[in-house]
Parts: structure tokens; C-alpha cells; sequence
């Protein structure tokens, strides 16, 4: 089967005019400017799966699907290859599990499956005729998926598919041509959806399918095959020092190579040596002892990655001075501390009940509320205290419907956190009125409006509070993680774990 993939990779012009693995183009450097110009591979799947079988260990695959007799018909199937263990895989399909959370909404489902890389063969062939058995069920597709129609690209930070832990990593991304069914709406659906807790089917599907929640809104795409390449390039660097240059590998990976090439260097591409590092993980690490210490942080550089049969692994480019941290990452903390003093703040947080105000009427639970306001400030969110107009009241009357304390909305992940503040350890009543205040204002916007609303409580109880699927509750040592993920410059963190329930990086260490 040829599953056609056209690498179009900015860096592919980094291997040398003499560099010609196995009968690939081996493209002239068509430019001496430091934006050079790309060159395209073409390469089947079977290629890269002859290349790197040895360095792949499992089959992921993951379908949304509607009861449709005498089976189920996919509405959207990710097939993810990787150098992962069967093992891991399930370890991941229960994390997403966890709390509860339901992948059957009669007559919308999530079937999963986890199998070893030597079945490939076997599924890719189900699909040639339009069906597939995932748990034992039945899945039958709207047409036949033939590989010669499916196109793909090597990606390094897919829009769709979510990271595994995190992590930028490189993959192929091949797809489908055909269109993705629209039974996402269908009535029956909507309503299995809301009785098993969820708000809508794009949410229960990004949950259990790992993708992006806004990306998913725009795709058509009905079937992907995502590919993990089994290495990648990393970059380590501590603050003022130069860049040290990694390489992480599958341990089976053999016969790869790492070019860079630089401006000082007028763009001529060498090979950096590789030594072993040791092990992390699955992964074995390796190490380059090349000083770059002649370069300045003004230099912009280039590494790939390169196989004897995949030309591009992975690639990396940039200015020096973008993989240099500084000590503080984040323009807006480094400006306030030249005007407030940071243990102060530290205090409003985790003692508001211990700090007097000068303001009438100011209470400690006030005091509090503020500072969660100017942090999530800091975290990058638009931040509304709305103080004393806290209310959501009926047209023309005073009934109080709803009530809120923090409007936080962050436009590049689209996200707005819903805040109620508390000094006291959460009840119930603040967490079913968060959720009723969620339903009236999520209510106002027009059905395809891509805005992920998240709930949330904010105590400064040290106590730790009970799980709750559809609320986040932060005490004060999650708090207190907060800050120091701010303090440096890592609130990415933060903002990207909005989008993964599972994974809530203030429970770390």
C-alpha cells in the first residue's frame, strides 16, 4: 500500500550535496540567505516503516463513533505509531479515564485499542475495506480508506494532536481526503453527550482522542495516521551559557546523523560527532562535544536530524539567543517587582485573612480576590475582578440568577476561567454555582464559538479539597506551585494543562 508523504521541511537542504540516502533527492543549496530554501522528499509509509520498523512499538488507535446497525460508524479515528509500549498506551487511555469521566454516551462512544506495530499490516488492509474491529466492535467507515489518497506532512507542532506529555515532538501526519461526517450535531448524540456530564461532543472527543479542543472545531479531517518519529533534538541550556545539543533515540535507532550548519559558517553544513549520554527512559540520550562558544547569541543555526532511509527526523532552527533563557521570562513579573514587594503579595495570597485594608468595607475575602485577579494577570489572562458587580440578574429584576468573581480570558488558547474566590474550604453550594454560572454564559454564545470555559475555585484553605470532575479547585499549595511556575517564566504550563484535565501540573512537586 503506498501512503504517499511529502516532507516539506525547511531544514531538508541542511544534509550535504554529496548526502544521497538510497536514491533521494539530494538537492543543491538553492540559497546562501539565512532563510534557505526547502526542499521536498517523497516518501511512502512503507519506506518509513522499512526504515524505522525496528524502532516502533505500538499501534494507538482511537475512534469516535455512532451506533449504526449491526455496528458502530466512525465520525473521527486517530491511528497513532510510536515507539511507545502497548503498555504505555493503556496506562494512558486510563489516566483519561480517570475522575469518572464517561466515553459512552449511547449512541456516541470512544472505542480505543492498543496493539503491537507487527498488526500494522493487518489493520492497514481493514481499512482498505472500509472497516475495522476496535474492542471486539464492528466499525464501519463511510468509504473505503485507500492509501494512495491519503496525503500527509512531517509536522513539528501539529495543530490538532496534542503532545504525549507535553513536549514538542516531531511526527508524519498523514490524512484523509474525504470530509468528516457532521453527526458531531446530530440531536441524539447532543443529548447522549449532555446525560453522561459532558457539555458537547467536541469536548468528550478532544478529552479521550488527545486533540486540540479548538482545533477540532475547524478540521474535516475523518482519519489520520500520526507517526511518532523514534528521535529527536533537543536543546539544553542554562541561564547565560550556550546551548547544549542532544539527541534523543529510540534505543534500536541506528545509522542516524546530526548536520548543523550557521551564519558564521556561511551556511556550510558539517556533522556534529555524537557521544552516548546514558539513558532516559525508553529513550537513549546523546550528547555533542562540539564548543560552540565561538558563536553569539545573534548567530542563527540549524540542526537535522538525518536516517539513512528518512532523510529528516527532526529539525531545529533558530537564533542562539532564543534557546538562551534569561533570568526573568516574564516582561510583565519583571516590571512589578521594581514597584511592589513580592512577599507581600506572597502574603494577600496565602494570609489575606491576616492582612487589614484601608479601603471601607474591605474584607479579607476581598484582599484575596484581588491578588488571585493580578495573578492569573501574570499568568498572561485578561483579568476582570468584578468586585461588587458580581451578580448575573434577571432582565428587569433583581433576582440575583448567578454569581462570580473573576473573569480571566486568555486569546491564545481561547480559554476564560470562570474564578470564584473563597477563604474558607469550598462547599458544595460554591461549586454548584460556579457550574450554574458556566451554563448561563457559555448559553450566550452562538453554537460554533471556540471558547473552552473552565471552572474554578480558588481557596486559600491548605486542606487539599476533593476531586471534582467538572470544576478545578485550587488550595493554597496549588497556588503556591503557581507562583513559582510564573516565577519562572513557565505559565505555558499552566495555560496548555487547561486543556488536559488529566493533567494538572500544579499537582507536581
Amino acid at each position: 500500500m503506498a501512503f504517499l508523504l511529502i516532507l516539506r521541511t525547511s531544514l531538508a537542504g541542511l544534509l550535504p550535496p554529496a548526502y544521497n540516502p538510497r536514491g533521494f533527492h539530494d538537492g543543491p543549496w538553492l540559497s546562501k540567505s539565512r532563510h534557505w530554501q526547502p526542499m521536498s522528499v517523497s516518501l511512502t509509509l512503507s519506506q518509513l516503516l522499512s526504515g524505522l520498523v525496528n524502532s516502533f512499538q505500538s499501534i494507538d488507535i482511537r475512534c469516535a463513533v455512532k451506533k449504526y446497525e449491526p455496528g458502530w460508524l466512525s465520525l473521527l479515528t486517530s491511528i497513532r505509531i510510536s515507539a511507545r509500549p502497548p503498555e504505555a498506551v493503556q496506562e494512558r487511555y486510563q489516566e483519561l479515564e480517570n475522575d469518572g469521566l464517561e466515553r459512552n454516551a449511547d449512541p456516541f462512544r470512544i472505542l480505543w485499542q492498543a496493539h503491537p506495530i507487527d498488526q500494522i499490516e493487518r489493520i492497514l488492509t481493514e481499512l482498505a475495506s472500509a472497516q475495522l474491529s476496535i474492542e471486539g466492535e464492528s466499525v464501519r467507515f463511510p468509504e473505503q480508506v485507500e492509501a494512495d489518497k491519503f496525503r500527509g506532512q512531517l509536522e513539528y507542532a501539529p495543530n490538532l494532536v496534542m503532545p504525549w506529555d507535553g513536549e514538542r515532538w516531531p511526527a508524519t501526519f498523514y490524512y484523509s481526503s474525504g470530509n468528516r461526517t457532521l453527526y458531531f450535531s446530530d440531536p441524539e448524540i447532543t443529548a447522549g453527550v449532555k446525560r453522561s456530564g459532558w457539555s458537547s461532543a467536541e469536548d468528550m472527543v478532544a478529552h479521550f482522542l488527545g486533540l486540540n479542543h479548538q482545533q477540532l472545531y475547524s478540521t474535516n479531517i475523518p482519519l489520520f495516521v500520526y507517526v511518532e518519529m523514534p528521535a529527536k533534538i533537543e536543546v539544553r541550556t542554562s541561564v547565560n551559557k550556550m546551548p547544549d545539543i542532544l539527541v534523543r533515540t529510540e534505543p534500536a535507532l541506528g545509522d542516524f546523523t546530526l548536520y548543523i550548519r550557521t551564519d558564521r559558517h556561511k551556511g556550510r553544513p558539517f556533522t556534529m560527532p555524537l557521544e552516548n549520554y546514558g539513558q532516559e527512559g525508553i529513550w537513549a540520550l546523546y550528547r555533542s562535544p562540539l564548543d560552540l562558544v565561538k558563536l553569539e547569541p545573534d548567530d542563527f543555526f540549524s540542526c537535522t536530524l538525518s536516517h539513512a532511509v528518512v532523510p529528516v527526523l527532526d529539525e531545529i532552527s533558530g537564533y542562539l539567543r532564543n534557546f538562551m533563557p534569561i533570568p526573568y521570562l516574564n516582561p510583565l513579573l519583571l516590571c512589578l517587582q521594581q514597584f511592589w514587594d513580592m512577599n507581600e503579595f506572597s502574603d494577600r495570597l496565602e494570609r489575606a485573612y491576616d492582612k487589614s485594608s484601608g479601603k471601607r468595607n474591605h474584607n479579607a475575602q476581598h484582599v484575596f480576590q484581588e491578588t488571585v485577579a493580578q495573578l492569573l494577570t501574570l499568568a498572561g489572562f485578561q483579568t476582570i475582578d468584578l468586585g461588587r458587580e458580581e451578580f448575573i440578574r434577571g432582565n428587569g429584576s433583581e433576582v440575583r440568577r448567578a454569581t462570580l468573581d473573576i473573569l480571566a480570558y486568555h486569546a491564545g488558547s481561547k480559554t476564560m476561567i470562570l474564578g470564584a474566590c473563597t477563604i474558607n474550604p469550598p462547599k458544595t453550594e460554591d461549586i454548584q454555582g460556579v457550574l450554574e454560572t458556566m451554563s448561563i454564559l457559555s448559553g450566550k454564545f452562538p453554537a460554533d464559538a471556540q471558547v473552552h470555559f473552565v471552572p474554578m475555585i480558588f481557596s486559600i484553605q491548605e486542606q487539599e479539597p476533593l476531586n471534582h470532575e467538572d470544576v478545578r479547585i485550587l488550595n493554597a499549595r496549588k497556588i503556591r506551585k503557581l507562583r513559582t511556575i510564573i516565577d519562572k517564566g513557565q505559565e505555558n504550563q499552566f495555560i496548555q494543562s487547561l486543556q488536559w484535565p488529566f493533567r494538572d501540573v500544579l499537582m507536581e512537586p
